[in-house]
């Protein structure tokens, strides 16, 4: 592997890890702070919704104090509670017809009227069948309303039970209202003498209060704008949740969701377990990941929603992201194209002393190294020369002493083939020499092999004729 592949695939992982990283760093730090904003534009939306639902509901409460103002069903009620005879039977008879034909149809959302007394039992309504119903039993066995606390009020108070369904009075959710009535008569201190009745209103809003709250009846008002929010987000809703935790406004996606949808968020277990108003991420009650806010309506027992999914509100820096990955990725071509031309550029010296060094092996101790530039690499191409140059005169040493050596070997090999033909001829002499000592030495043993044969023979002889003397010695006579 070259050193130029080397450079290259070192700085290309060190780029990609340096780019990934500030490509990751950089969609972390703006997804979580547009998530952080875009949740605080949800709070702000949240509380403006709040405002509007306060309105709203504002509107039905002055509806109903200004209805239980009313002079006629003032001075009625005060007879019917002050009277038991037949009298008091056809006032409550003029008040039901008035209720029904005088005051119902100048609000089509209200579709009952009913006066209570003290007792909380219906003395006059707008449906005849409902009167001697006990409302206050109502009241405690299903929170319908808040009459006991209407029933002790002082002037002008009027008291919500924001969404309730009752199949008996109605097939639609409806909203109670009650306000105390008043006397026309007033006392020493001129206060209106209050009366022991009560004013209650069955409003069927649901749908309009939805529509105020999405914005929807302003654009039927003639607003140019109300319904950005829906608009920008597909998935956006909002909506409230009463105390038992049911939904108490349309559904945007479900339908007949109202008092049916039980919903358990984080939103409403923080408003109604800790009183404290949400915003942030979680799973909203379709199971699916949202971003919203919540705004605690703590008088009325409720909590208002403000959601979309998070896939949708993370749309745009995806994009953003998506955007700043593909530049990224161009950068990162463009860094490698880079650090190809610089490792060209930098190596530039390398590679001519290389190809110096390739002469070189070959045998070439010639070749010299340009060095024009003044860094490093041209400080270690002066150095390769200035070796070069000690090698190519070492060579020449080397080349001369060789030659020397030749001459040397030359005349010693001429003195050594002299002194060999001496050698030789010396030992032809020797060899002659031999050869000749070898024959006189060969004839004197021979001639002293013949004398010891004679020699021999004699001694033999004169054993012979010893032992001869020596019998004949002992056979003569003596």
């Amino acid at each position: 592997m070259s050193l130029k592949f080397k450079f290259i695939i070192f700085f290309s992982i060190l780029v990609f890890l340096v780019n990934s990283g500030a490509v990751y760093f950089l969609n972390n730090y703006l997804e979580n702070k547009f998530i952080k904003e875009t949740a605080d534009l949800f709070s702000v939306l949240a509380e403006s919704s709040e405002g509007i639902y306060f309105s709203f509901i504002e509107g039905l409460k002055i509806r109903t104090i200004d209805w239980s103002s009313d002079g006629f069903i003032r001075n009625s009620a005060e007879k019917i509670i002050n009277s038991k005879d037949e009298s008091g039977r056809k006032t409550v008879q003029e008040l039901n017809f008035y209720l029904r034909e005088k005051k119902i149809p100048y609000d089509s959302s209200v579709i009952i009227i009913d006066i209570l007394d003290k007792d909380g039992i219906v003395i006059s309504s707008s449906k005849d069948e409902r009167l001697g119903i006990d409302e206050k039993e109502e009241e405690k066995k299903i929170g319908a309303h808040r009459f006991s606390e209407a029933v002790v009020s002082g002037f002008g108070e009027s008291f919500v039970t924001s969404i309730i369904y009752e199949e008996d009075e109605s097939d639609e959710p409806m909203i109670h209202i009650v306000s105390r009535i008043f006397s026309t008569r007033e006392d020493d201190s001129g206060n209106l003498l209050p009366l022991d009745a009560v004013m209650l209103l069955h409003f069927t809003e649901t749908e309009r209060l939805n529509d105020t709250l999405t914005g929807k009846f302003q654009k039927e008002e003639g607003a140019l704008t109300g319904q950005i929010f829906f608009e920008q987000y597909k998935t956006g809703e909002i909506y409230a949740v009463n105390n038992q935790k049911t939904m108490i406004t349309p559904s945007r996606f479900i339908e007949g969701a109202v008092l049916n949808l039980f919903i358990d968020t984080s939103p409403i277990r923080t408003c109604l377990e800790e009183n404290k108003e949400f915003k942030g991420e979680y799973l909203n009650y379709q199971g699916e990941k949202v971003l919203g806010a919540s705004m605690c309506l703590k008088r009325d027992n409720a909590v208002l929603i403000v959601e979309a999914k998070l896939e949708e509100v993370l749309k745009p820096i995806r994009e953003i992201r998506n955007t700043i990955i593909l530049g990224g990725i161009a950068i990162f071509g463009l860094i490698i194209i880079g650090i190809i031309l610089l490792s060209n550029w930098f190596l530039a010296g390398l590679l001519i002393i290389k190809a110096s060094i390739e002469k070189i092996k070959s045998g070439d101790f010639s070749q010299r190294i340009e060095t024009k530039s003044k860094d490093e690499i041209g400080y270690l191409g002066t150095a390769f020369n200035t070796m070069l140059d000690s090698v190519e005169k070492s060579e020449q040493e080397l080349k001369k002493s060789k030659e020397r050596t030749e001459e040397m070997n030359l005349d010693l090999e001429n003195k050594v083939e002299e002194r060999t033909g001496e050698l030789k001829k010396l030992k032809n002499d020797l060899e002659k020499i031999v050869e000749s000592r070898t024959t006189e030495l060969s004839e004197k043993i021979a001639e002293l092999e013949k004398f010891k044969e004679l020699t021999i023979g004699r001694e033999l002889k004169m054993v012979e004729l010893k032992k001869e003397i020596e019998k004949l010695s002992k056979n003569s006579p003596k």
